[in-house]
């Protein structure tokens, strides 16, 4: 295959259409105001737009959104366990002997009917103490001519308290579990807050990707327009005998490079939106409505300092208050694992009325009047024989309490070292991007002068032609110390937590919006 003769051909294709490309001069000056592609990108979407439709629809946020929803229901169940208790049972038996086995059973075939029913409702309470009341009646009916009563009915209604003395004594271990629940819900809270945070990071760096992608584009295409006009003046010269050939196969095959390049330039651009588009909720299997980023604005002049992020990143944490919430965690479970080491020792009491009669009513009327009770008291105990498992349970849950305390103490070291990387990378963006701003000056200026040399006959093309390398290279990095920049002190406002308002949002309305909006349906983000 021939390349040479493809790029030469290729080379013309693309400069034919060039008829007047004006003077080098002019190509650099219009490098500094690229041109807009607002009309051929579509609909601009500005940043503030871009994060509301991403806090509805991102995939991630949404999963995240259900977790305090889901701890939320971890606190209904523990408060469960306080709710009142409804009981009952009925039970039928009949029987009849084959024959009579004394004169007292009072018939030759002794049969008997049986009913029992009971109905109670008991309620823990937060002591400890488990009161159940209830009532009953049983209704016997017998064939037997020694019966005083048939039918029999024997009503009874009562009250029992239960007190555990040991395990399970207390407001401290039968509300732990409950107080548990709450400090995972708060952790929950906690941790969306942070899954927000990371959010907003995300979202912001991956659409001033965007516009930094869309700016080496309009660099690069700059740098071909400077490339034809270079190559248009060759060829010029060339008719004018003041070129070689050489010189114009130096400038076809440097236009030819930059018009590689932009094909990357291009890849990069469309990855990058794919990549916003994803984080915005777009599933991507469709081709969603075409839009373009803001451009690539200043970096934030002002910033606070060092001392005064890290005050604010070492109080916004998330990561160490969700830590500190598992850690009150730990301390219920402490407290739970340690009343199962105790032995079962309870205290019962109970007492009932009862009444006896042969229709249910006047049965029911005797026990409202006291004429029968039945009082009674006791003490129940049971333990396991060594306590193993509880005493192995509690050891464990002391060894991850010490995890967890351990785990607080390295999420305060990291933000420390996370804010000064990130103070440093601001700082040194600063530095970078002052520098490479004169560079792009100088730049210009070699470029300029090199041109002017080349018309007097102190260079050659060669000359100028590294003058614009350097110049395109000069700019990149303008644009990747910009981004940079801005970059950095987007990470410095995930630490601290203004990144919320810097962008004009108030996470805790975010936090309450977002959990209340979790069922509603994710907003298209290609409409």
């Amino acid at each position: 295959m021939h390349f040479p003769r493809l790029i030469t051909a290729f080379c013309f294709l693309a400069t034919s259409a060039y008829s007047d490309p004006g003077t080098v001069a002019d190509s650099v000056a219009a490098m500094d105001a690229p041109e807009t592609t607002k009309s051929n990108e579509g609909l601009v979407l500005p940043l503030r737009d871009a994060l509301q439709i991403g806090l509805q629809s991102n995939y991630n946020l949404r999963v995240q959104t259900l977790n305090p929803l889901i701890a939320q229901e971890d606190t209904n169940i523990a408060e469960s366990t306080f709710d009142p208790t409804l009981s009952a049972s009925v039970s039928w038996a009949e029987s009849k002997s084959a024959q009579a086995s004394s004169t007292l059973d009072g018939a030759a075939q002794p049969q008997d009917k049986d009913m029992t029913t009971d109905a109670n409702i008991s309620k823990r309470f937060s002591p400890g103490t488990e009161v159940t009341a209830g009532t009953g009646f049983n209704r016997y009916e017998t064939n037997s001519s020694n019966a005083l009563l048939d039918p029999d009915y024997r009503s009874d209604f009562g009250v029992e308290i239960r007190q555990p003395l040991l395990r399970n004594f207390g407001r401290d271990v039968n509300l732990a579990p409950l107080r548990s629940a709450e400090s995972g819900y708060i952790q929950s809270q906690i941790e969306f807050e942070d899954s927000l945070a990371n959010f907003f990071d995300t979202l912001i760096t991956a659409y001033w990707q965007v516009a930094a992608a869309k700016r080496r584009l309009e660099l690069s295409q700059s740098s071909i327009d400077l490339a034809k006009t270079i190559l248009d003046r060759t060829k010029k010269e060339f008719d004018l005998g003041l070129a070689t050939r050489s010189d114009i196969l130096q400038s076809q095959a440097e236009l030819a490079t930059r018009m590689e390049n932009r094909l990357g330039f291009e890849k990069e651009l469309a990855d990058e939106k794919d990549r916003l588009r994803f984080i915005l909720g777009e599933d991507l299997a469709t081709p969603s409505a075409r839009f373009a980023t803001v451009d690539l604005p200043e970096p934030p002049v002002e910033t606070e300092s060092l001392s005064a992020i890290l005050t604010g990143a070492l109080n916004f944490d998330p990561t160490r208050r969700a830590l500190e919430k598992e850690l009150d965690q730990r301390y219920y479970d402490l407290v739970v694992v340690s009343n199962t080491t105790r032995p079962n020792l309870d205290l019962v009491l109970g007492g009932d009325y009862q009444g006896r009669e042969d229709e249910l009513g006047e049965s029911y009327r005797r026990a409202w009047d006291q004429d029968g009770y039945r009082w009674r008291a006791g003490v129940e105990l049971s333990f396991p024989w060594g306590f193993a498992e509880q005493k192995a349970r509690k050891r464990q849950t002391v060894l991850r309490l010490r995890q967890t305390e351990i785990q607080i103490s390295e999420a305060e070291a990291l933000v420390r070292q996370e804010v000064r990387t990130a103070w440093r990378q601001l700082e040194n963006g600063k530095a970078q991007l002052k520098t490479a701003r004169a560079t792009v000056l100088l730049r210009k200026e070699v470029l300029l002068s090199e041109e002017a040399r080349r018309e007097r006959g102190l260079s050659d093309i060669s000359d100028v032609l590294d003058a614009a390398r350097l110049l395109d290279d000069a700019r990149l990095r303008e644009v990747n110390a910009t981004l940079a920049t801005i970059l950095a002190h987007t990470r410095l406002g995930q630490l601290d937590g203004t990144i919320f308002e810097e962008n004009g949002f108030n996470p805790q309305h975010l936090i309450g919006r977002n959990l209340s909006e979790n069922s509603s349906q994710p907003e298209d983000p290609q409409s």
